[in-house]
């Protein structure tokens, strides 16, 4: 799970539809790990599939796993930075809605549930304290 923030300090989330749910959800970028590629790997290869950015500065900022006792599966959480252009071909299941956001209204939305996404929801607790400061004076 990548949380890409800009020059301007506010933050990349996607917005997609989500069919188990019916619903379209605001989300960080975030996908499967794809076998041969190291977890920071895929982390920039999803933010390029799903947001069209890669990032020069790449920072880990921990990790959760997000259905233990049904999988051993581990979310790891990556804070994204100096982000520049660089697309490659979303998935072809994927239409993706790209909406730029500040701290605070990041902040604003998870108390409103506006944004539900669980995974998002932990990665925001493990990374929130290391962007104290940028764009919480905003939104």
């Amino acid at each position: 799970m990548i949380i890409p923030v800009g020059d301007d300090g506010r933050i990349l989330l996607i917005r997609q539809y989500r069919y188990l749910s019916d619903t379209f959800c605001v989300e960080f970028p975030c996908g499967g790990v794809q076998t041969g590629l190291t977890p920071e790997e895929n982390a920039l290869k999803e933010l390029r599939e799903e947001t069209g950015y890669s990032s020069r500065e790449l920072i880990p900022a921990g990790w959760f796993t997000p259905f233990t006792g049904a999988s051993d599966e581990r979310c790891s959480v990556f804070i994204a930075r100096q982000l520049f252009s660089s697309p490659l071909t979303p998935d072809a299941t994927e239409e993706i809605e790209l909406v730029w956001s500040s701290y605070a209204e990041i902040e604003r939305q998870m108390q409103t549930n506006e944004i539900t996404d669980g995974l998002s929801l932990a990665a925001w607790s493990l990374v929130k304290e290391k962007l104290v400061g940028i764009g919480k004076e905003e939104g």
